[in-house]
């Protein structure tokens, strides 16, 4: 059994594991991030500016809380 969390994009449901501090550290340098507390992945996050416009993400500080939150 998993002691972690899955973080799940919200625009298209990927999802990844994260069970430590190093994990959710990882997650952000490959391209998560968050807008408010809605969080999404790599992909999705190249796309943004495509479906929002000028609404910018939030960024690594607020992503990992955003993270640790859902924990």
């Amino acid at each position: 059994m998993s002691k972690g969390i899955q973080i799940y994009c919200s625009n298209c449901g990927k999802h990844e594991e994260v069970v430590t501090a190093g994990d959710v550290k990882r997650a952000i340098q490959s391209g998560w991030n968050s807008y408010g507390r809605v969080l999404y992945c790599p992909e999705c996050v190249r796309t943004w500016r495509e479906r929002n416009g000028d609404k910018e993400l939030a960024g690594e500080y607020n992503t990992a809380i955003c993270i640790v939150y859902l924990q």
